[in-house]
């Protein structure tokens, strides 16, 4: 197994003191919600003189995702693409 990997307790770490918006009902504005905090996770680690994300962003990126629950990933994921464009990371957005 590569030392890279998230573990189980690195994705409960990650995402912890993270909303989850589990207690919105507009199921479109809950997911729009995490897609947005994605989206504030990569900007937030984005490495110095890049456009890229640090490693320890992309964890955080994808533990808070693994927490989404499944019947919600993938508007979570449109969601994450589309703020991505529209704050000029296409290349990010269309990565995954």
């Amino acid at each position: 197994m590569r030392k890279n990997l998230l573990q189980k307790q690195d994705v409960q770490r990650v995402s912890k003191g993270l909303h989850t918006f589990n207690s919105i009902e507009d199921s479109e504005l809950r997911n729009r919600n995490r897609g947005v905090t994605m989206a504030n996770l990569f900007e937030d680690n984005i490495k110095k003189g890049s456009r890229s994300v640090s490693q320890r962003g992309a964890a955080m990126i994808l533990g808070y995702f693994a927490g989404v629950p499944e019947v919600d990933k993938k508007p979570t994921y449109q969601a994450y693409k589309q703020t991505m464009v529209q704050r000029g990371f296409e290349e990010a957005a269309n990565a995954g």
